[in-house]
């Protein structure tokens, strides 16, 4: 399958599988993302997300956690969480491609809060 996000910049296209019994996606190959601050970030070809984070409960709110207007985010931040990255930075990050995706204010700072209050178990 096969996802493509468009800004106002750039097309960015974010390439992966289904793993449905182990509830994860896995990238079929690698995915470059350039911050806000120019630093070029690579997720490799293979690595496996959960996506977004979000109790299933809240889901009818929220959003899954593969849904595509935040598939881009969840992918990015749980890899620099997974190389243990600068927290504050990735989760500075997940909340920049969110807005960069479309996601709504009120959207983003429900991620933003949960990230603040949960994220810490992840990381």
């Amino acid at each position: 399958m096969s996802i493509v996000f468009y800004n106002k910049d750039h097309l960015k296209e974010l390439v992966y599988k289904n793993l449905p019994k182990e509830g994860k996606i896995e990238l079929t190959q690698d995915y470059h993302y350039t911050d806000n601050r120019g630093n070029l970030h690579v997720i490799p070809k293979g690595f496996k997300s959960d996506g977004a984070s979000i109790p299933k409960w809240l889901w009818s709110i929220a959003g899954t956690p593969f849904a595509p207007d935040v598939i881009r985010a969840a992918v990015v931040h749980d890899y620099l969480y997974s190389v243990k990255y600068d927290r504050k930075l990735a989760d500075r990050i997940f909340h920049d491609i969110l807005k960069e995706d479309g996601v709504n204010v009120v959207k983003r700072r429900a991620y933003k809060t949960g990230v603040n209050l949960f994220g810490w178990t992840c990381y």
